[in-house]
């Protein structure tokens, strides 16, 4: 009995659930969730798999693929805190939820200028 050896079964590789967002040529533009985040990656049109109400792609393949767009989560840093935004709004005259609601779009292009220095840094990351 010592001598048996164990022959395990080979795994089935890995797919995973992709949208497929544009087709070009003989490849694909898919897009998935990874970790909460959507990513892109062009693949093979050939590599997709045809599912009943999906499509799905080795992970090798997912893997593999041309990264699509920038890593937005990692590269843009706000150093901005409820406190700015309050004191920016106050300083607009916006101080009570009537304000709010009576100035919604300039309350939220104050919120878009305080956020303007990261946009700009980000922006010139992309340059590079």
């Amino acid at each position: 009995m010592d001598n048996e050896v164990k022959v395990e079964k080979p795994t089935r590789p890995k797919r995973v659930k992709v949208v497929v967002v544009k087709r070009q040529g003989k490849v694909v533009l898919v897009e998935r969730s990874v970790e909460g985040c959507l990513r892109r990656r062009t693949v093979p049109m050939s590599e997709l798999i045809v599912g009943k109400d999906d499509y799905k792609i080795l992970e090798s393949v997912w893997n593999a693929g041309i990264v699509y767009g920038y890593d937005w989560e990692t590269m843009i840093d706000l150093e901005l805190t409820g406190a700015d935004v309050g004191r920016a709004w106050k300083a607009a005259g916006i101080w009570t939820s009537e304000d709010l609601r009576r100035e919604w779009n300039r309350a939220q292009m104050i919120v878009v200028k305080l956020c303007n220095p990261a946009l700009v840094k980000v922006l010139k990351q992309t340059r590079r």
